[in-house]
């Protein structure tokens, strides 16, 4: 089977770009079906001075987006040490916030995007 090209929205609700607002992410969903994406990457900390806000503007477009299959990461918590990030309690919670955000009953994958082990 050939590679799956994913589109990242890390930059979604990010400040100074492109992808601010509903309007403008449903136009980028629209371009990426049309070429053949249908994939998204997404994450709970994305954009990381506003966390969830990539995956609430996933779900603003849900007549849209609901096309997609989309790919999470469960939320740790850059500012600590991690401990706890990966308890299955805090995935859980992490997991239902994600799919709140993003309109969805459930998502592909979702993947640990930080790990420490102490430093």
């Amino acid at each position: 089977m050939p590679p799956q090209l994913i589109f990242g929205t890390a930059t979604f609700g990010m400040d100074m770009t492109a992808f601010q607002d509903t309007s403008s992410v449903h136009a980028l969903l629209s371009n990426l079906s049309k070429i053949g994406i249908h994939r998204l990457d997404t994450g709970a900390r994305y954009p990381p001075m506003k966390p969830g806000r990539a995956e609430e503007l996933i779900g603003e477009t849900k007549e849209l987006s609901g096309k997609f299959v989309v790919d999470t990461k469960v939320y740790t918590d850059a500012q600590k040490d991690g401990s706890g990030d990966l308890t299955g309690e805090a995935i859980e919670r992490s997991l239902k916030a994600s799919l709140g955000r993003l309109g969805r009953d459930e998502v592909r994958a979702v993947l640990v995007f930080e790990l420490r082990f102490g430093e």
